[in-house]
């Protein structure tokens, strides 16, 4: 069994602390995390922490690149080389003036996992894989942001080289 912890955006920014996406709910698919399949009763809510962080910013930048030459020579005497590249730069950054993060004090014990993943909707849905069985996930995290902000930057550029080159006479004595 994975346990990767992944922090997915909302699918938009209307969601509440209060709304359908709590931790403990087992769900489909992380994109589309209102989709819950199995969610905790009220009795047995698990216990939970709170870290705060202020004045939060994440940058993700991408960078890629592609160049590519030719370099050939001619009669022997003439040497000469193209060049092109192409460079695409994209940035996303996240500001928040307060980010919260809600998660599990502890990981859930594998029966808390066996029961839960035994419930006839989540056994539905592990069983319908194509090729084997099907991941369904636990929400065992929330982050809630307040005084949100997101930037998008993307720059592209394309180069072009080209070179001639000559070379040396051989010269007899």
């Amino acid at each position: 069994m994975a346990r990767v912890k992944t922090y997915i955006l909302a699918p938009n920014f209307t969601y509440k602390p209060s709304g359908p996406i709590q931790i403990g709910n087992i769900i489909t698919d992380p994109l589309r995390p209102t989709k819950v399949l199995s969610s905790l009763s009220t009795d047995s809510q698990p216990a939970i922490e709170v870290i705060t962080q202020h004045e939060f910013e994440l940058v993700d930048e991408q960078d890629r690149s592609i160049h590519a030459g030719v370099w050939s020579t001619f009669l022997e005497t003439i040497g000469a080389s193209l060049g092109a590249g192409h460079e695409t730069n994209r940035s996303h950054t996240y500001k928040a003036t307060e980010l919260e993060t809600h998660y599990l004090r502890d990981e859930p014990s594998e029966t808390d996992v066996a029961r839960r993943t035994a419930e006839p909707s989540v056994q539905a849905v592990i069983r319908a894989g194509w090729f084997g069985a099907r991941p369904v996930y636990m929400v065992t995290g929330v982050k809630v942001a307040r005084g949100f902000a997101v930037s998008n930057g993307m720059n592209k550029s394309w180069t072009t080289s080209s070179t001639e080159l000559s070379q040396p006479q051989k010269v007899l004595a």
